[in-house]
């Protein structure tokens, strides 16, 4: 009589993140931490690919993410594995992450940029049409960019100190803060905004 085994196969990623879904969504929080952990490298590729190197703010962004899946928990459904609900849940921290920093930093640095000359109604007006302008400008530019402009501009802080802090070569710096630059000019042109005298 011969016997024969049957090797079972391993389970698949589709398979492993549907278990795992299902059981972090019958109250199971350790299956939801596997699940984010084996979805880690994702999470890292696709915040470098943003230019977010920090760790302050990746543990920033990790937490944003991590509420937005606790609050669709009950609305993901895993197809083709979970990366996507990750990469779903990943953009939509992403731009609340951004547009928060950018918009607190920004109120904050640029009304100092933008100061109106004598004490004027209409250059008061102005300044904080040229405030409004730079805030929403400032959204155009990428993270990078956006840390080396504030860190140069409204911190007033030394290329040597930036370059440490953003662990970037002088001549990385130099380029993320020149196109930063750019990019505000252009954008404030197509506003109808005059840069020529910053």
């Amino acid at each position: 009589m011969e016997r024969t085994t049957r090797l079972e196969s391993p389970e698949s990623v589709e398979e492993r993140d549907r278990r795992l879904l299902h059981a972090w969504q019958g109250g199971d929080a350790d299956s939801g931490g596997e699940l984010l952990r084996a979805y880690q490298p994702l999470f890292f590729q696709l915040s470098a690919r943003r230019g977010i190197r920090s760790t302050e703010d990746l543990l920033d962004l990790q937490g944003e993410m991590v509420l937005e899946l606790c609050k669709g928990l009950d609305r993901l459904w895993v197809r083709t594995g979970f990366a996507s609900c990750v990469h779903w849940a990943w953009k939509s921290a992403v731009k609340r992450f951004l547009s928060g920093r950018r918009r607190s930093a920004s109120s904050d640095g640029f009304e100092s940029l933008a100061v109106a000359p004598g004490g004027l109604p209409e250059a008061a007006l102005e300044r904080d049409e040229l405030v409004a302008a730079l805030i929403d400008c400032a959204e155009s530019l990428d993270t990078t960019e956006f840390e080396v402009f504030s860190a140069r501009v409204l911190e007033k802080q030394p290329y040597a100190v930036i370059e440490s802090r953003l662990a970037l070569r002088a001549g990385a710096l130099r380029t993320r803060y020149h196109r930063a630059i750019r990019k505000l000019r252009d954008c404030l042109a197509s506003k109808g905004m005059d840069s020529s005298d910053d």
